[in-house]
């Protein structure tokens, strides 16, 4: 078919005209241009059809593919690969599923992750200061295969979207692990209620007691109540790592009912352990938690 006023043209080689351009190679089905858009739809190539859509764009900010309903711009694909829509949705239906099984090590796994501030080379080479916030790729691939994807040019891409499933396993996680450190502090509270403005309550007999420090878990400092027997020649508070080590010997020096004032500031975050020595023997021992 010919006609020279023609704005669509399948000719007898099966090239097809639109407008003022022919596509006159087996790459293209057709193909429209002007001075700063091309859309081509093309074939593969291989035998069976496909196709796609090359849309170029002059400018980033230039809206490169647009979809309306009516007057309203549902979703714009812009020149720097922005694509703005008001909500984006993945199929995620239970009956497309199979081998569903629950997420394993998540918090593991988050911890490994390495979250990362950068720029993309392309938009620093025109010069746009643009700070992004992610992951890298490969490092992700490591732990995460399944959310990484290698594209054309071995470039890998991240799906950011799988990892909210992951977060959301290692949050609940990381809840068990509260409630059972909670659970645990309640139980020490428990069975050491002694307070350090009230006085420890002996037995009938004059004997040193140690009570509980306070609060606990510590911070930088910690109160210890203890009660030194009258007839006691030498009292001393030792502090123990979990190791056994000895870390720190404070002596006591008065007797009765004392609340003695600890600096902890040298200790790292973790558990201790503190024992009253009367005359060289251990009276008791309890341990300390100190937080950060």
């Amino acid at each position: 078919m010919s006609n020279a006023s023609a704005q669509l043209k399948v000719h007898d080689d099966g090239d097809v005209t639109m407008g003022t351009l022919i596509a006159d190679t087996d790459d293209y089905v057709a193909q429209v241009e002007s001075d700063t858009r091309v859309f081509k739809v093309q074939s593969t190539g291989t035998g069976g059809w496909g196709y796609g859509m090359l849309v170029l764009t002059e400018n980033n900010d230039t809206k490169g593919i647009v979809m309306k309903k009516g007057s309203t711009e549902n979703a714009v694909w812009y020149g720097d690969g922005d694509i703005v829509c008001p909500d984006l949705y993945e199929t995620s239906d239970a009956r497309l599923k199979t081998n569903v099984n629950p997420i394993k090590e998540s918090l593991d796994k988050i911890l490994r992750l390495n979250p990362v501030t950068y720029e993309l080379n392309s938009k620093v080479k025109e010069g746009i200061k643009e700070i992004n916030l992610g992951f890298i790729a490969q490092e992700v691939e490591k732990i995460l295969p399944e959310v990484v994807r290698i594209h054309e040019g071995d470039i890998r891409g991240i799906n950011y979207g799988r990892l909210v499933a992951l977060l959301v396993d290692g949050i609940k996680e990381q809840q068990i692990i509260i409630e059972d450190i909670k659970a645990q502090l309640a139980h020490l509270n428990a069975l050491t209620s002694v307070s350090y403005d009230s006085p420890i309550q002996t037995a009938t007999k004059n004997e040193s007691i140690l009570g509980q420090n306070v609060p606990n878990p510590g911070l930088r400092s910690t109160t210890i109540p203890v009660f030194i027997d009258v007839n006691t020649s030498k009292s001393v508070l030792c502090f123990y790592d979990l190791t056994g080590k000895q870390i720190l010997k404070k002596e006591i020096s008065g007797r009765g009912q004392q609340n003695i004032q600890v600096s902890i500031d040298d200790f790292s975050a973790g558990k201790y352990f503190y024992s009253l020595v009367i005359d060289g023997q251990d009276v008791d021992t309890k341990s300390l938690l100190l937080l950060d």
